[in-house]
């Protein structure tokens, strides 16, 4: 354990930058995302078409970067994470106004309810939510998500709070669950890729708190 907590120090260090600076930083996150998400299953099914998706995917990120979200970045702003904390909530009618703009007007309804479903996975008592983790393509597999997630996954487990996210990438399931998280029951709606909702809950806390079904 010792050993763990001095790499991540370590990794930490190395990798992650303090703060974001909003003149210079948040550009550069919004290409590394646009490069970091350019195969995820979900965003391509909300955008199919590579134009569609480079013109409407940017957009979908500057809306992250807003004050009620923390953002944790790399030196090299090739990789970010978007927190939500327990005390602040997503603004959905902005993001619904947003898809009403960007999304083939064909699949509208389906996007829609799918946002819904996802938002009704959410557990129902205050939790801290990982909106988005992405790391450009040129750099996955260096220890960047790892760096990028565990200081709030040791905070979370000091302050004793749940933390929730979903992805549709099998891979990123995995690699969520080697942090400690469960899957939890699986959203499929439409044509719309399996959805896995995952669920940490805080080291030495009893299951106690369970999700509405």
């Amino acid at each position: 354990m010792k050993d763990k907590l001095i790499h991540l120090l370590i990794m930490t260090a190395t990798i992650i930058r303090a703060s974001v600076n909003n003149q210079k930083d948040l550009p550069q996150i919004v290409d590394s995302m646009l490069l970091a998400f350019s195969a995820d299953p979900f965003f391509r099914w909300i955008y199919p078409d590579e134009e569609q998706y480079l013109s409407s995917f940017p957009g979908f990120v500057k809306l992250l970067m807003n004050e009620h979200i923390d953002i944790n970045c790399t030196k090299d702003a090739e990789g970010a994470a978007f927190w939500l904390p327990p005390q602040q909530e997503m603004d959905l009618d902005t993001f619904a106004a947003y898809m009403q703009e960007t999304v083939s007007p064909q699949d509208l309804d389906k996007v829609a309810a799918v946002f819904e479903g996802m938002n009704h996975a959410h557990p129902k008592v205050p939790h801290r939510y990982l909106v988005l983790l992405g790391v450009t393509t040129s750099k996955q597999g260096r220890g960047y998500g790892s760096s990028l997630i565990e200081p709030t996954l040791l905070e979370c487990d000091r302050t004793q709070q749940i933390i929730h996210l979903e992805t549709c990438n099998p891979r990123s399931a995995a690699f969520y669950e080697r942090h400690g998280f469960e899957r939890q029951k699986e959203i499929q709606i439409a044509d719309c890729p399996i959805i896995y909702p995952l669920v940490r809950y805080p080291k030495n806390q009893a299951k106690t708190i369970l999700l509405a079904s």
